[in-house]
């Protein structure tokens, strides 16, 4: 944003974040409400629901320094009934909400505006921030209402988890059975013209060059922060009651790898907690 020309306001509760932001020409402040009083636009990435409506909604809070007009864009990947509960908490200030969270791109991505955002809230709104979104991303797409753009992003984490066991199953397997490793990615990957989840997140090292396997799966995304988002599908799942067994499944294997200490691996390291159901040496 600051490279576009943007004037920026930051604040978090990490200081080593916000003096890597000064020193690149943002000003800092010392609140969320400061922000706000600072900002037209002002945007959050927060890991929970819960985070959200306190930066929101609390006694220092966004809402507490927004002037009328302004426009919170909310990046956090939370559940569609909070955000439309803040987007409706916040119109009653004369304030926007956009839900706009993001796939695709990963942190390397994010740093240089490469990333799906797939946006929720007013077209209008929507409108008048595109600049700014076509910033944070490439590819920028309007979904429809508060809480449409959560919904997307739900069903990315969905489709992306399940694709991450699959690909740990199905190496397993091959290991157990003699294939090489490194063979079995050469021909998966061609075979099926390209896939990301095998050039990003293969289950074995060595194989991949963008795996975070090679580093002993370092993450790029943490596993328990997926956690999180399963859960929210799950959540919303069984409030529209609607059984859908193969992400139930997901989220067991996530929280029972979760439970045995991979929470801070990547994503990816779910293969850790096959390989151990599969009988194979780690």
């Amino acid at each position: 944003m600051v490279k576009h020309g943007y004037e920026v306001t930051v604040h978090d509760i990490n200081p080593a974040a916000v003096k890597k932001l000064v020193d690149l020409g943002a000003k800092s402040a010392n609140s969320p409400k400061e922000v706000a009083e600072q900002s037209e636009i002002i945007i959050i990435s927060l890991p929970y629901p819960a985070d959200v409506e306190q930066v929101v909604c609390s006694p220092n809070g966004i809402l507490e320094g927004a002037k009328e007009g302004a426009t919170i864009i909310d990046m956090s990947t939370i559940d569609p009934p909070t955000t439309r509960k803040l987007a409706e908490i916040a119109a009653k200030k004369g304030v926007s909400m956009l839900d706009a969270p993001v796939a695709g791109g990963g942190p390397s991505g994010a740093a240089v505006g490469k990333q799906t955002i797939m946006v929720g809230g007013k077209k209008e709104v929507f409108e008048r921030c595109k600049g700014v979104l076509n910033v944070l991303g490439n590819n920028v797409i309007h979904i429809g209402d508060n809480g449409m753009g959560l919904v997307v992003k739900l069903c990315f984490n969905m489709y992306g988890g399940m694709g991450i066991i699959a690909a740990a199953e199905t190496f397993a397997f091959g290991v157990k059975l003699g294939v090489d490793a490194k063979t079995l990615y050469n021909i998966l990957n061609t075979a099926r013209g390209g896939d990301w989840i095998l050039e990003h997140k293969c289950p074995y090292p060595d194989c991949a060059p963008k795996s975070p396997a090679n580093q002993n799966f370092e993450p790029e995304f943490f596993l328990d922060l997926y956690v999180k988002d399963i859960g929210l599908v799950q959540t919303t799942m069984n409030a529209q009651r609607m059984p859908l067994l193969m992400s139930t499944l997901t989220q067991q294997m996530f929280e029972a790898a979760s439970n045995i200490g991979l929470g801070k691996k990547d994503i990816s390291g779910i293969a850790i907690l096959v390989r151990r159901l599969a009988g194979l040496e780690e």
